[in-house]
């Protein structure tokens, strides 16, 4: 995981590791809600910080899909594949909402593009803030010795900003929430868009020559989202 400052492209490496978060977390994805129309915002050239938080095991971490049933009927895909692709993509999000417990909703749009044009892509909402205000939220959510030696001194995460003159600091929506930078909301955290001429599995443990596996596309782009970026 990385911190990088959106002025330049150099790295903060080793970031608080994600090992904190507890695997007998709620498990919990989201009744799917099928929209006729979409818009899918412009990808972001951004970077974020990387950080999940562990709560109680009474918390659970929601991952919200919303479903562009009719463009991805539009662009080929029957009504079968569609529901196969419902059912891939919540499997994909069950192995986060069964490995992290923030108490979140993480909102994404699930579409198709036509053709092979594009494989899979992330696109993401992005928060804008301070250095001093991220690094107090990872100050307050730290939870294991890890995250308390990237925070102290000489730790991966300085406790004063390393850049100086003007810039920002990014981090995805969904990872603000779970930081506690903003509060949790239900507004689109990101779109998960998959080409819609490949040729997909939708059992990861029948994977077939010539074939895609769905659900590890799913978990790539849905982890992306979340801030694996």
């Amino acid at each position: 995981m990385e911190i990088l400052d959106a002025s330049c492209s150099t790295s903060l490496c080793g970031v608080l590791n994600m090992k904190s978060a507890k695997s007998r977390a709620t498990s919990l994805v989201a009744g799917a809600k099928r929209t006729l129309s979409i818009g899918v915002p412009s990808q972001l050239a951004v970077i974020a910080i990387a950080l999940m938080a562990s709560e109680p095991a009474s918390c659970s971490m929601i991952i919200n899909p919303t479903y562009d049933t009719v463009g991805m009927m539009a662009h080929g895909l029957s009504s079968a594949e569609i529901t196969s692709v419902e059912t891939a993509f919540a499997a994909a999000a069950a192995q986060f909402t069964n490995n992290f417990n923030d108490p979140i909703h993480i909102n994404i749009l699930v579409t198709a593009a036509a053709g092979t044009g594009i494989f899979s892509q992330s696109n993401f909402n992005v928060v804008n803030s301070s250095y001093n205000t991220m690094y107090t939220a990872l100050k307050n959510d730290a939870k294991t010795a890890d995250d308390n030696t990237s925070l102290g001194p000489g730790g991966s995460v300085p406790s004063t900003d390393p850049k100086t003159g003007t810039h920002s600091w990014w981090t995805t929506s969904a990872e603000a929430k779970a930081l506690g930078i903003i509060p949790d909301n239900m507004n689109n955290d990101g779109t998960f868009t998959f080409g819609a001429g490949f040729n997909y599995s939708f059992d990861p443990s029948n994977v077939g020559p010539g074939q895609y596996d769905f659900e590890g596309v799913a978990m790539h782009e849905i982890s992306e989202i979340m801030g694996r970026i």
